[in-house]
Order: structure tokens, then C-alpha cells, then sequence
């Protein structure tokens, strides 16, 4: 029910004025209100036909984007082929460093046995009359 307007306060009557006139200011700033609706239509398909011809260009981008996912995955099986080999080596290294490890305590062993008779030696010569 829409009340009588001489029956508002003159207070209540020019709050109402402006609203009203905030909302013709609104719609003077709707951009339908500037041009002719016709232009909006004719932006918004121009809007439209770049969407379709972005989805258009999708597949193609996908098809790119699946064959550089090919390529890396043909690498990557390259890459781990040779890390298996540099893990054999790595793993033959590991051996024969430690049968050279066995074979220098091996050494020491024997050279620590050599040492006491090198200086029994040397105490013998010092012994020979001359020399």
C-alpha cells in the first residue's frame, strides 16, 4: 500500500527526492543508459567469440602441452637409465675401495712387523766396525 504523499512529513517527503533522485544518477551511470542497447549486445558476442575462439586454441595448447609431457617422460627414462649405470659403477667403486681398505690395513700390518726389524737391523750395522 503506497501511503498519501501529503500525508508524510516535509523531512520524510525530501529524503525520499533523494532517493529517487540516487537512483536516476545510478541508472545515468549504467552503460546501457549511455548507448544503444544494440552495442552492448554487439560487445558482449565480440566477448563471446573470443571466449570460443580461446577454447578453440585450448585443444591446441593441450595437444602442445601433451607432447612436451612425452618428450620430458622419454627423457626422464633416459636420465634413470643412465643413473642405474652410474649406481653400478658407484656400487663396483664401493667394492674395490673396500678390498683396497682391507688391503692397506693388510699393509700396515706388515710394515708395523718390518719396523722392528728395520731397527734391529740398523742397531746391527751401527755395531760393524767401518760402516
Amino acid at each position: 500500500m503506497v501511503p498519501n504523499p501529503l500525508l508524510l512529513t516535509p523531512r520524510l517527503l525530501a529524503r525520499g527526492l533523494d532517493d529517487l533522485h540516487a537512483i536516476a544518477e545510478a541508472a545515468r551511470a549504467l552503460p546501457l543508459s549511455k548507448g544503444d542497447p544494440t552495442a552492448v549486445v554487439r560487445e558482449a558476442l565480440a566477448d563471446l567469440d573470443a571466449v570460443a575462439d580461446a577454447s578453440r586454441r585450448l585443444s591446441e595448447v593441450e595437444s602442445s602441452l601433451a607432447e612436451r609431457v612425452d618428450r620430458v617422460e622419454v627423457h626422464l627414462g633416459q636420465l634413470l637409465q643412465a643413473l642405474g649405470a652410474v649406481e653400478a659403477r658407484l656400487t663396483s667403486v664401493e667394492a674395490q675401495l673396500g678390498q683396497l681398505a682391507g688391503s692397506a690395513r693388510e699393509l700396515a700390518a706388515r710394515a708395523h712387523g718390518l719396523e722392528g726389524a728395520a731397527d734391529r737391523l740398523t742397531a746391527m750395522i751401527d755395531r760393524i766396525p767401518g760402516v
